[in-house]
């Protein structure tokens, strides 16, 4: 047996020659050899029998490839019934098969886009000194290529590696992308050398070649539609809103970004991207669009319109569809006026026919009103004429003419538009003759001369005056004309107001110089006043306050609620604050502690004895301890008007009879009527009783009531509410009524007849000036 060629690397093409000697005379009739050659692993790696016939010497040749390294044995045996000798017949034979000396690696995996050269580098290494040739099997292809950076053969050292560089030209593998948007290529490395009896292949391996990005218009979805309706060569009206919808898919073998264009013929009306579009993916696009015009509209949509993004092809690129605009239905309003006399219409006047023409498709579609623009209109008055207009961008037509006559006028409007009409008729209009002033004018030529006369007559006889002459009044109770600054009048003795005006929120009567409503708490200083942004800031809290009360009041005044109405339902509730009570409150409430009245819940300061808003008892309250005379001198007093808490009723209930409970709050009030009541610290100690005597007098007589008591000292009692004023009071301090009686009863019958009648108190009748006076004599 012998083992060819001498050095056996792994894949190299063996061979083994097998000589077997027939030392018989005789032919043999049923004699074989069985052939075994076994791997490193004993596994038979290639099995054969083989016919052995005739004499002598004959040769046989069994070829195998080795696909891996290590020691191989070759045994063969003779198989035969006649043989008269069998100890010579078996016979084997090891051999060594080497790894292969060449080892092929590729760069790395290449991907290639279509339009660009392949190009795919190997790294040879060999463990022996030999000279190769390297090739490149393309098996898609059918293709052997030479390496484009060396020529074949080449010297390869041992332990020593070089590349080879393999090009691929663009027209040799764009057929394998005719159906495919990737295609994964296989090809092989084949190495001949002088070491090795066959060529070795190495393999396999792949690059990829992949389309271009390939954007094309599904077809079939390029529509024109309307409240999911098609409308692709179909009618729709003018100004209606119709959505074009395609879908964009790419079909090439990489992602891109993809620009794409909707026109309306010439008009431009999108132009957007679509990013990445990733391979195989789709996009929907919808457009809203208001299609106006009317006519044919052909819509197209173009991918990659300006082509900067290199594609397979650009012919699926394009899509359109159309739509027939046609004239909308209308819908007329109108109005008819005239410049000179607005609503009424007189003969002559210059009448003006407004006319607008509503797009009733579109409006429908948009969901407001959408007026036409290029309507022409027509208004026929019967025998005043026929007139014409166009209607503007508004969709406003306005028509002018002049009536020539009078009489009932009904008009007909009618709007064209393309071919589509409207017509309305409308109301019946009276044009009336021009009244004989109107139609005279010199007349006011004549009474505009007079009037100018007597103006500047008076005019004359005000200058005149203005130079020596006060301003005067006239008395609101005589009529006698009296200097405008007297305080009465000199003629019958009336009192007159002093700076009184009403608040225009609330109807309360106030100071004609208050910086603010009491009441209400409205502005009436300028902003530049130095206290304004705080009386805002109170008066903006002071409403937050009154909101539920607002509320309240709201459902029990009703339709006819307002803000006057609101005052004069609140200074009626039981818990009325006015505006300046509350804002005294409001400062104690940052100065001290309050305390809650249980009645009405207004607060009040800490130590106060009774509610100054409702008058009721406060939980808690002490009595104020002191050692100084003029403490046991009030407290003498107090006992001598009787228990402090029955006067406060009497208080209270005389201050719920006001006309206008609430103007003051309680506690005001009953400052006042203390003031009033009290006299000096002087005057009590010189009219003081003493304690003895006054305890005689009590336990001998019941007390007096305490506001008699005063009336009898000269004070007088107010008729309307109750309170007490000073024996020189004119005018109550409380309500501001005036008092009818100059004394108190406590004056005789002879004084009383002798004292003069109360003048009232009456309003100024201010004359800004007087225009008749003489020098001499003023009247």
């Amino acid at each position: 047996i012998s083992i060819s060629p001498p050095d056996i690397y792994v894949s190299e093409e063996t061979t083994v020659v097998i000589n077997a000697t027939n030392h018989g005379l005789d032919t043999p009739s049923s004699t074989s050899l069985d052939v075994k050659v076994y791997d490193p692993y004993n596994n038979v790696a290639i099995e054969d029998n083989i016919t052995f016939t005739g004499v002598g010497t004959q040769e046989f040749t069994v070829n195998f490839v080795p696909q891996i390294n290590g020691l191989y044995r070759v045994e063969v045996k003779v198989i035969s019934s006649e043989d008269y000798n069998s100890s010579n017949n078996y016979l084997s034979l090891p051999f060594e098969v080497m790894p292969t000396p060449y080892d092929v690696t590729p760069v790395e995996e290449y991907t290639f886009v279509n339009g660009t050269t392949v190009k795919v580098d190997v790294t040879v290494t060999s463990s022996v000194d030999s000279t190769v040739n390297v090739y490149m099997y393309v098996q898609p292809l059918n293709i052997t290529l030479s390496p484009s950076n060396f020529h074949n053969p080449v010297q390869v050292p041992k332990n020593g590696k070089i590349m080879a560089e393999f090009n691929i030209e663009q027209g040799v593998y764009q057929q394998l992308l005719r159906d495919h948007n990737i295609y994964s290529v296989m090809y092989f490395i084949k190495i001949s050398s002088n070491k090795t009896m066959s060529d070795n292949t190495f393999g396999p391996f792949y690059f990829t070649l992949k389309e271009k990005a390939n954007f094309e218009v599904v077809p079939g979805s390029m529509i024109i539609e309307k409240d999911n309706e098609i409308l692709n060569n179909l009618k729709v009206a003018e100004s209606v809103i119709v959505q074009v919808k395609f879908m964009v898919r790419n079909t090439g073998g990489i992602p891109g970004n993809v620009t794409y264009s909707i026109m309306d013929g010439s008009q431009s009306l999108e132009l957007s991207t679509i990013k990445l579009l990733d391979v195989g993916a789709t996009y929907n696009v919808t457009y809203n669009y208001t299609i106006t015009g009317i006519g044919l509209h052909i819509i197209n949509v173009t991918l990659n319109p300006k082509q900067n993004v290199s594609e397979k092809t650009y012919v699926d690129n394009k899509a359109n569809a159309s739509v027939m605009v046609i004239p909308p239905a209308m819908e007329i309003t109108y109005s008819v006026t005239s410049d000179e006399h607005n609503d009424k219409i007189y003969s002559g006047d210059h009448v003006v026919v407004l006319v607008r023409v509503i797009n009733v498709n579109a409006t429908n579609s948009q969901g407001k009103n959408v007026y036409m623009s290029g309507a022409t209109v027509t208004v026929n008055f019967g025998a005043l004429g026929t007139y014409h207009g166009v209607t503007n961008s508004a969709g406003v037509a306005r028509i002018e003419f002049v009536a020539q006559r009078s009489g009932h006028f009904t008009p007909t409007l009618t709007a064209d538009y393309h071919g589509a009409r409207q017509s309305v008729s409308g109301s019946s209009y009276t044009i009336m003759e021009k009244p004989l002033m109107e139609q005279i004018p010199w007349l006011w030529v004549i009474i505009g001369v007079i009037a100018l006369g007597v103006g500047l007559f008076f005019l004359y006889g005000y200058l005149s005056f203005k130079k020596e002459a006060k301003e005067y009044m006239v008395c609101g109770n005589c009529g006698h004309l009296i200097p405008a600054d007297a305080e009465r009048c000199p003629y019958c003795g009336a009192v007159f107001e002093k700076g009184k005006v009403q608040c225009p929120d609330c109807g309360s009567w106030i100071d004609e110089d208050a910086k603010f409503c009491p009441v209400c708490g409205s502005i009436f200083m300028p902003a530049e006043d130095p206290e304004y942004d705080k009386y805002v800031s109170l008066k903006d809290r002071y409403e937050q306050y009154l909101s539920k009360y607002k509320e309240e009041a709201s459902k029990y005044i009703g339709e006819n609620y307002t803000q006057e109405e609101f005052f004069k339902w609140w200074k009626t509730h039981p818990e009325f604050i006015s505006f300046l009570e509350w804002v005294k409150r409001q400062e104690e409430e940052i100065e001290g502690e309050t305390v809650k009245c249980p009645v009405c819940g207004a607060l009040n300061p800490k130590g106060a004895k009774i509610c100054r808003v409702c008058g009721s008892p406060l939980p808690g309250a002490e009595e104020e301890k002191g050692s100084s005379e003029e403490h046991a001198e009030y407290t003498t007093e107090a006992e001598q008007w009787g228990n402090e808490d029955e006067l406060m009723k009497q208080y209270k209930e005389e201050y719920e009879q006001l006309q206008h409970p609430g103007v003051v709050s309680f506690e005001e009030w009953v400052k006042r009527k203390r003031a009033e009541e009290e006299k000096s610290t002087e005057t009590r100690i010189t009219e003081k009783i003493s304690k003895e005597e006054k305890n005689a007098q009590q336990k001998t007589a019941a007390p007096e009531n305490p506001v008699e008591e005063r009336v009898k000292e000269g004070y007088i009692k107010c008729p309307v509410c109750g309170a007490l004023n000073k024996p020189d009071a004119k005018v109550c301090a409380v309500c501001g009524s005036p008092l009818t009686k100059a004394g108190g009863p406590g004056k005789n019958e002879e004084n009383e007849k002798a004292a003069p009648p109360a003048k009232p108190v009456v309003k100024k009748k201010v004359i800004k000036k007087v225009i008749n006076v003489n020098k001499g004599e003023k009247k």
